[in-house]
């Protein structure tokens, strides 16, 4: 049987140890309309999730990246299949592909609904399953039953395998996680789900059904929308299937509401550009922007403008020396950030 696990987010602080429990809450939490989430995937060999308890510092600054996946926080009513995903707030539409993760974020939980790739591949839930419940803070747990079909095709045949089972989730400890690059995230929180589950399907005509244990670690900080990072394993019960991955967030400034004048006059055009941006926008407050070109590893490629406090700000850019794809156009004024993602080809 093909397994497929069911999972929505399958995105430089200062150092030291927390010294508070953050606490894990719908405003801090759920993700916002426009923004943007990198997940960097590493090498599993040797990744374990270490110690829970509380004031820890968990150190991954040896992880080996392996590829990334970007995503951009949509409306369900702007993606073409969200009529299949209903009670579904909040969407997240991969950059590299096809597939748009379904979520519902509400003041007291975040759950899971289910993902689409293709006709021929894509995960309904039923009954959604539960990632988070709020407030949630360290040692606090919830159990949470859940239900799914997933389907997919074998040798030119399609599948439909029903998923049923139960998450156990606590937040087992908090403290300090170090990833590589130098960065160093305190007021950090972990949060681990075991889940029990059953698969059960109709293959070539032949029932077959097969028991699963996963087990996910997932760090989280106040403010940043999405996971700092995961560490998840699927085990088959009494059988040898085995699946690891690691991922973590190559984190963005996300639009924020402070910088209104200035966000409401941006604009990037053309956009796909292929030899020249120009960036134009309304620096209200007089205050000092710098303008720069992130690319989706999270490295600055070019700077646009440095500390200019021009009333207003017309530039045109040459790219031509940048590789053609993706980029975030991210504007610094004075305290605050805002970022747009613009394509050269």
């Amino acid at each position: 049987m093909k397994k497929i696990i069911l999972s929505f987010f399958a995105l430089a602080a200062s150092a030291g140890v927390a010294s508070a429990q953050a606490s894990l809450n719908a405003a801090n939490m759920n993700p916002s309309l426009g923004e943007i989430f990198t997940s960097i995937t590493c090498d599993t060999t040797g990744v374990v999730q270490g110690a829970a308890g509380a004031g820890l510092t968990w150190d991954f600054t040896g992880l080996t990246a392996t590829g990334y996946d970007t995503g951009l926080s949509v409306t369900c009513s702007s993606t073409p299949n969200c009529a299949m995903f209903p009670g579904t707030t909040i969407a997240i539409k991969t950059w590299s592909g096809p597939t748009v993760n379904y979520a519902i974020a509400t003041s007291t939980k975040f759950s899971q609904n289910g993902y689409f790739f293709s006709s021929s591949q894509h995960a309904v839930f039923s009954d959604p399953l539960d990632q988070l419940h709020y407030p949630m803070t360290y040692l606090d747990s919830f159990t949470d039953s859940y239900a799914g079909t997933i389907t997919y095709t074998v040798s030119s045949l399609p599948i439909t395998s029903h998923e049923n089972g139960v998450a156990k989730v606590k937040c087992d400890g908090y403290g300090t996680l170090k990833l590589p690059g130098g960065v160093i995230e305190t007021n950090v929180v972990r949060v681990h789900s075991y889940q029990l589950f059953v698969d059960s399907a109709s293959v070539f005509g032949i029932d077959t059904v097969a028991s699963f244990v996963l087990n996910t670690y997932t760090w989280y900080t106040p403010g940043y929308h999405s996971p700092l990072m995961t560490i998840l394993e699927s085990d088959q019960v009494g059988g040898t299937l085995h699946t690891k991955t690691v991922s973590f967030a190559k984190r963005f400034p996300t639009s924020i509401a402070s910088v209104n004048d200035i966000e409401a006059s941006l604009q990037l055009f053309p956009n796909p550009a292929v030899n020249e941006l120009n960036v134009r926008l309304s620096n209200g407050g007089n205050a000092n922007v710098r303008i720069s070109m992130v690319d989706l590893l999270g490295r600055e490629v070019a700077v646009i403008a440095d500390n200019t406090n021009q009333e207003n700000v017309n530039i045109n850019y040459n790219t031509s020396s940048l590789p053609r794809g993706v980029y975030v156009v991210r504007v610094n004024a004075g305290n605050e950030t805002l970022t747009r993602k613009v394509t050269l080809q």
